[in-house]
């Protein structure tokens, strides 16, 4: 079961800025540094760029600081069994080799969006919701956060770093997906990240395995199959829900990726 006792977000410090603890905390703190800064774990001094992650085990000197720059984080003291810690040196012995040590290290992450909101809802959970739903919504939610944070670590062992579009990337395609109506163009979608057309399709089928328009016929024939047998709708109706002005259209693409017409899928599935 997890704990959180203290933790803040977005918390400003102006510089020059130095926290220093000798000899650490019985807790382990999280840290998810929003500003360049430089640390010190032990023995080990190394800097943290913006949306990396650190988490400081227990009782284990540390000092971060900045000289010229205002230093931002979100933070956490947190507990919890060490059978339910899954960076623990005695669980990861004991374990797969594909299970590593995040503690005391900065971890890039691929969706630094993502992790910060978990953070902030933790921290919000801990200090607003009843006592009755409080440790439980909490633990719930650092389970997720640590799963989150291990992918993070392997896919930096991969060789898989932080790229700046790929939270961008995923966002549009939870968009795509929640509404397979919208008519959205490649070459709209990648001016409004910043990136040539060609890029932007580079990274989608990076990142997807699929190509950005293959994907939007995929989710808008998932979601016809859903509305074929869900609903009592007209073809012609569904067709334009799931984005499509031209029925024969609809009509091509869902044979093409089925093997039957609209017609012959809800005949079969009924």
């Amino acid at each position: 079961m997890y704990t959180i006792s203290v933790g803040g977000c977005y918390a400003h410090h102006p510089a020059p800025y130095k926290m220093y603890r000798p000899n650490g905390i019985s807790e382990y703190l999280l840290l998810f540094v929003r500003t360049k800064a430089n640390f010190q774990i032990g023995d080990t001094a190394f800097e943290v760029l913006p949306n990396q992650i650190v988490i400081v085990d227990k009782n284990t000197p540390y000092q971060y600081y900045v000289t010229d720059t205002p230093y931002i984080d979100d933070w956490m003291h947190f507990d919890c069994e060490k059978e339910d810690f899954p960076f623990s040196s005695d669980i990861l012995n004991n374990v797969s080799s594909s299970s590593v040590n995040c503690l005391n290290k900065p971890i890039t992450l691929s969706n630094a969006a993502r992790i910060s909101a978990y953070i902030h809802q933790i921290i919000w959970e801990s200090g607003y919701t009843s006592a009755d739903y409080c440790r439980e919504n909490v633990n719930m939610l650092m389970q997720i956060l640590m799963n989150h944070i291990k992918e993070a670590l392997l896919c930096n062992r991969a060789g898989v770093f932080y790229s700046p579009y790929y939270g961008k990337m995923q966002e549009l395609r939870l968009h795509l997906q929640s509404n397979p109506d919208t008519d959205l163009s490649l070459e709209a979608v990648a001016k409004s990240m910043s990136i040539s057309s060609s890029y932007f399709q580079h990274l989608y089928t990076k990142y997807f395995g699929i190509s950005f328009r293959n994907d939007i016929i995929s989710m808008r024939i998932e979601y016809a199959k859903e509305l074929l047998t869900g609903t009592s709708d007209s073809i012609e109706n569904i067709a334009y829900l799931c984005g499509y002005n031209n029925e024969v259209h609809f009509y091509r693409q869902f044979r093409k990726n089925t093997g039957m017409t609209p017609t012959e899928y809800r005949s079969i599935c009924l």
